[in-house]
C-alpha cells in the first residue's frame, strides 16, 4: 500500500512515518502543510492520504480543506483525517462531502499499528472508518426511538464494518443485521433511492445528534 502524510508537528510526522514503514507500507511523501502534500502527490497519487485536520497555512481545518481538494483531483485516493479532538462537526461534514474511502481517527489512537493497518486497508478498499471515541456517542441516537440492538448495529456500521462483520461481532445472522438496518433506516426516515448511501446518512444523523 502507498500512503502519503501531511502533519505540521515534525516529531509526530516522523513517528508516524517510521511506524508506517515498519508495517511495510510505502510512504511516498511526507509534508508539513496541505499545499505541500497536494503538490507532492500530483503526479503519483497514493492509495491513502493521511492528514492532520489542523495544519498551516490555515491553522484551523486546513486538513479538511486539503482532503476535499485531493478527492476532487484524485477521486481514487482514500482519505484519513487525524485529530487531537472529537471534531463531531467536521467528522459529519467529512462523510457528507466524501462518503466513501474515508476515515476519521483520534491522534492518540494513531500509534496502534494493528488499528492503523485495519483503518488504512478499509479506506483503501473504499470503506468508512470512524474512531470508536466518536462511535461510542451513538447512544445519542436513542432519541430517534431506536432499539438497543439497532443502536448496536448502527454503532458498528459507523466504524465501517460490513453486514457480515457486524453479524459476527454481535453473534447474529447476517439477515438479522439487514433487518435491523432496514428498520433503523425507516425510523430515521432516510431516502431509499439509489442516489443516497443510507449507511452514510445514518452515520451523519447520529453524529449530528451527538452531544458536544
Amino acid at each position: 500500500m502507498r500512503v502519503a502524510v501531511a502533519e505540521d508537528n515534525a516529531d509526530f510526522r516522523e513517528s508516524l512515518v517510521l511506524m508506517l514503514r515498519s508495517m511495510g507500507i510505502d510512504v511516498t511523501h511526507a509534508a508539513a502543510t496541505g499545499p505541500d502534500l497536494v503538490t507532492g502527490i500530483a503526479t503519483a497519487p497514493p492509495d491513502v492520504a493521511v492528514l492532520d485536520i489542523r495544519m498551516p497555512p490555515g491553522g484551523s481545518v486546513e486538513g479538511f480543506r486539503t482532503a476535499e481538494r485531493i478527492r476532487r483531483q484524485h477521486p481514487q485516493v482514500g482519505i484519513l483525517l487525524l485529530s487531537q479532538y472529537d471534531e463531531i462537526f467536521y467528522a459529519a461534514r467529512l462523510l457528507e462531502q466524501i462518503p466513501t474511502g474515508v476515515g476519521y481517527l483520534k491522534k492518540d489512537h494513531a500509534d496502534d499499528d494493528e488499528l492503523m493497518r485495519t483503518v488504512l486497508t478499509r479506506i483503501a478498499d473504499g470503506g468508512v472508518f470512524i474512531d470508536d471515541q466518536l462511535s461510542a456517542r451513538i447512544e445519542a441516537a436513542s432519541a430517534q426511538h431506536l432499539t438497543g440492538r439497532e443502536l448496536d448495529v448502527l454503532r458498528l456500521v459507523a466504524t465501517g464494518l460490513s453486514n457480515k462483520a457486524v453479524a459476527a461481532e454481535l453473534y447474529m445472522a447476517e439477515t438479522t443485521v439487514e433487518r435491523h438496518l432496514t428498520n433503523l433506516f425507516q425510523k430515521l426516515r432516510l431516502p431509499s433511492d439509489a442516489r443516497h448511501n443510507r449507511r452514510v446518512l445514518a452515520i451523519l444523523r447520529w453524529l449530528e445528534a451527538a452531544p458536544p
